[in-house]
């Protein structure tokens, strides 16, 4: 009889109280024992009566994020693009380029996550759009255009 109360109470999902005396009765043990080590975690069901309850405002810990290394961190496609741009601005001499790369170096400043190596992508880029900016506007014009 015991086996069949335990099997029936646990598919009709009775609440946890009953069950726990209905176990009793079958097992003939002492229900206070059983009370005990359930509220200490050891039993079936410790994991949401012990003291590591994430619920519990006195056991919350605050999220900290992960550390990660210059490598792990996610590829900077402002600065990639700012340095593209700045080398067609310069070599084909596109003003747009080089004033696309300007904005996209400073989108990399303000996103800029790994000091070191962000900045020296960063300068070059940056360098690549003023000199593409100064051969534009300040250097001979290009061959094949005529200005009148």
């Amino acid at each position: 009889m015991g086996p069949r109360i335990n099997l029936l109470l646990i598919s009709l999902s009775v609440s946890q109280p009953l069950f726990d005396f209905l176990l009793w009765i079958s097992r003939g043990e002492s229900f206070e024992r059983e009370r005990s080590e359930m509220k200490e975690g050891s039993s079936w069901g410790g994991a949401a009566a012990g003291g590591n309850d994430p619920r519990q405002p006195s056991t919350a810990k605050p999220y900290a994020p992960p550390k990660l290394s210059p490598q792990d961190l996610p590829i900077d496609y402002a600065g990639f693009l700012a340095v593209v741009f700045g080398v067609v601005g310069v070599m084909l001499r596109y003003k747009v380029c080089s004033w696309i790369a300007i904005i996209f170096c400073a989108q990399s400043l303000a996103n800029m996550k790994n000091f070191e190596n962000d900045l020296k992508q960063l300068s070059m880029a940056f360098m690549f759009a003023v000199m593409g900016l100064v051969t534009n506007y300040f250097g001979p014009p290009r061959p094949g255009s005529t200005k009148r």
